[in-house]
């Protein structure tokens, strides 16, 4: 897979990122119940942190899960999720 995003202006990188970064592959995310045509590279790169982001920090209301099954869990949202770039996290999700 190939990220093309040095060529897209800043402002509408950060804009389509703060929009979409709740779009899943399949198209069962939102606001817009995009489908994997039309999520760009780097909403499917945030959307991966967002989630992972979600499992593993301390919120009011959950403790934080563990980073392992945290990870494990990003890899069973095949069909949500780019499987070639939750592999990519792999390395970032597990770090201690």
């Amino acid at each position: 897979m190939t990220i093309h995003i040095i060529a897209d202006s800043p402002e509408r990188i950060s804009g389509d990122a703060v929009r979409h970064h709740h779009e899943y592959l399949d198209g069962s995310g939102y606001p817009d119940a995009l489908g994997a045509e039309s999520i760009s590279d780097v909403v499917r790169i945030l959307t991966i942190s967002d989630v992972f982001a979600a499992l593993v920090e301390d919120r009011r209301y959950k403790p934080p899960m563990p980073r392992p099954k945290a990870y494990e869990i990003l890899c069973e949202m095949r069909g949500k999720l780019e499987a070639p770039l939750v592999g990519a996290f792999r390395e970032v999700a597990l770090v201690l």
